[in-house]
């Protein structure tokens, strides 16, 4: 396919800018640009301040499917193997970001409107990015820095992201990931950072690379870097037949670029490559210095020249200004964390095996397994200079279940990297409170304290709740006449379902586990104040809070004892617990001796539910299950006597039950009989 339709596009964006066209897309070309490849490089050239929004522009939004602009509108594509490796993860912190009053600026390297940085492919002298543009090419006779297996990143020669869109199907385009600056082109032009960064003839990444280390006072290491970086390897083995990788360390270039030499035994120099990133370097220091004064950015001090004898940073940490996204933090020895938060292999022995951060160059292998090709160690110093202003800190506080505490954590981030944590001795209790409703609403309300009298309530709100038809609306109009529950107004009944007019006129909140773990900091967290530990969680008796949730207050709970009682007091003056475990059926369990002279069967919900009786032996194990307490005294006791008069000689057996004391004592105690 044409180039056009798979190459990265900021450079031709940004030169398209410069020229002063609204948009790529405003000009003429035989085969147009693709709008996602051309807003990905909007993206990128905003993230460097290469471009702003004219004064008063407001802040870009995320555009959502509905208010999307026509221009740069981007369509779903699949994931080549490039995007796969460069924008696995990709942090969201804001959803906005300022493109108005042209102010000048390097731009949020990452974390911002929720984007990452994957730039999908984008090989250094690929789309205008030749060095020694404008006429002025660097004694190569208008040889393109990337033409003919030359350049960085071709013919699998350099390290460059095309090594990485290999891996896309043969003759398919290598698509762009989405990008969040979807701002329509015509509201953007190049700001004087931008226009500095066209008159060097790189690719945007390294001019911005250049004119940032430039104003760091690293001049001349930013050149040299960025010529580096620029072209194929400079190194190789000695042997010709040795297709291992080469070590993966950029200071290992840099030497061999300072020195001639090869660094290391076994390694050998390409002359020729060696002379042209020496002439690029040589060529772009010119050009530096006939620049006009550096624009002075907005995440920019001034920097004046004493002070720039004062910022101390290794060069080859300059790698991180053009791709900041690759930032990285080792997490083993043979893993790194990207600032996106994709993991990538590196042998960090191969490197620095004692460096906690990576600035990586290059990635390559399969989408699935990224491998940093070319990388430098960075030391914390050199990200607290290069992005302190991307640099958030925040208090963490978190339950681990480890300790089954709560924990607080003062943590400093840079993107997906941890920079510093410390410990909170005393954190606020607000987020503490947070991090204890978290794990719960986690893990379920497995970890709270059910006692037997709690899981009878939620039993007990459940069975009214569940009430329906003349038992509901009975039972709601106890409450109403009893004067101590005020009822619901309803709107538009005649428009609502039977469903929908129960659900409005129920008093009787939803107590299903579903529900509780909805709306637990709701009714739960109020009582969570002052606790940091699991332990102090499954002390907490849950009664109160639960009853908290009757929105009649005190006088509803007093109708829900007298309506679904905890426990019932049988003739024999005993205090039995009920079961509310099917709200259908209450269930009292008794001893059967306990309820004679009882004719009815004990009902709740004002009389209207009958109890379930489970009937039991003087053993207590269960003899009849009845809902019709007369019919069994009538017919089934017998039966029942029969069976256990001579295994409980001791407890008494009438003929005339319905006449007889109740009693939970034997004959002897009893007095006889």
């Amino acid at each position: 396919p044409p180039e056009i339709l798979t190459a990265e596009l900021s450079g031709l964006v940004l030169e398209t800018a410069v020229w002063g066209a609204a948009t790529p897309a405003a000009l003429r070309w035989p085969d147009a640009p693709p709008p996602a490849a051309v807003g990905q490089a909007t993206d990128l050239l905003l993230r460097l301040g290469a471009l702003c929004g004219p004064p008063g522009t407001a802040a870009v939004s995320r555009p959502t499917a509905a208010s999307a602009p026509p221009i740069l509108s981007l369509p779903p594509t699949a994931k080549s193997a490039t995007q796969a490796i460069q924008n696995t993860e990709r942090p969201t912190q804001s959803t906005e970001i300022s493109a108005g009053n042209c102010i000048e600026s390097p731009g949020k390297s990452f974390g911002q409107a929720g984007e990452s940085f994957g730039y999908a492919g984008e090989s250094i002298g690929q789309a205008g990015g030749n060095v020694g543009q404008a006429g002025g090419n660097v004694g190569q006779a208008g040889r393109n820095v990337g033409e003919a297996g030359e350049g960085f990143g071709y013919a699998g020669e350099g390290f460059g992201e095309a090594e990485t869109a290999a891996a896309a199907p043969s003759g398919t385009a290598a698509p762009v990931p989405d990008s969040s600056f979807l701002v329509p082109a015509s509201s953007l032009k190049a700001t004087a950072h931008g226009r500095h960064m066209a008159r060097l003839g790189l690719p945007p990444r390294l001019a911005h690379l250049v004119l940032r280390g430039a104003a760091l006072g690293h001049g001349p290491a930013a050149t040299r870097l960025a010529a580096l970086l620029a072209e194929r390897d400079l190194l190789r083995w000695a042997a010709p037949t040795d297709t291992r990788p080469l070590p993966p360390d950029l200071r290992l270039r840099l030497e061999a670029l300072a020195t001639g030499r090869p660094p290391l035994p076994g390694l050998a120099l390409r002359p020729a490559t060696l002379q042209r990133v020496r002439d690029v370097a040589r060529n772009l220091a010119q050009r530096l210095q006939n620049l006009p004064s550096t624009p002075k950015t907005n995440d920019q001090k001034p920097v004046t020249s004493n002070q720039k004898q004062d910022i101390k940073i290794a060069p080859e940490a300059l790698t991180a200004l053009a791709y900041p996204e690759r930032l990285a933090q080792r997490e083993t020895p043979e893993r790194l964390r990207l600032a996106t938060g994709q993991r990538v292999a590196l042998r960090t022995e191969d490197v620095d095996a004692r460096a906690p951060f990576f600035a990586v160059a290059h990635l390559t292998g399969e989408a699935s397994q990224p491998r940093a090709a070319l990388a430098a160690p960075l030391a914390l110093a050199d990200l607290e200079l290069l992005f302190a202003d991307q640099i958030s800190s925040a208090d963490e506080v978190a339950f681990d279940p480890a300790t089954g505490r709560v924990a607080g954590r003062r943590t400093r981030r840079l993107g997906a990297l941890l920079l510093a944590d410390t410990p909170i001795a005393q954190p606020d209790p607000a987020l503490v409170t947070q991090a204890l409703l978290a794990h719960l609403q986690q893990v379920g309300l497995k970890d709270l304290n059910w006692t037997p009298a709690a899981q009878q309530l939620q039993q007990r709100l459940a069975f009214l709740r569940q009430l329906g038809g003349e038992v509901l609306v009975a039972g709601f109009s106890f409450l109403v006449d009893e004067g101590n529950f005020n009822q619901p107004e309803t709107s538009n009944e005649q428009s609502e379902t039977s469903n929908e007019k129960q659900e409005t006129q129920n008093p009787w909140p939803d107590c299903s586990d579903a529900a509780l773990l909805r709306d637990l900091p709701a009714w739960l967290g109020p009582h969570l104040n002052g606790l940091r530990t699991l332990d102090q969680i499954q002390r907490l008796d849950l009664v109160e809070p639960l009853l908290a949730r009757l929105p009649g207050g005190w006088p509803q709970r007093q109708a829900l004892d007298r309506l679904a009682p905890a426990a019932l007091e049988v003739p024999s003056g005993s205090l039995v617990r009920l079961d509310y475990a099917d709200p259908a059926r209450p269930v009292l369990a008794v001893k059967l001796q306990e309820l004679f002279g009882l004719t009815e069967t004990p009902a709740v919900a004002g009389g209207r539910v009958p109890l379930l009786l489970h009937l039991l032996s003087p053993g207590g194990r269960p003899a009849q299950v009845t809902q019709d307490l007369r019919s069994f005294w009538e017919k089934g006791y017998f039966d029942v006597r029969k069976d256990l008069k001579n295994r409980y000689p001791r407890h008494p057996w009438p003929d005339k039950p319905m006449e007889h004391i109740p009693t939970k004592l034997t004959k002897k105690r009893l007095g006889g009989g």
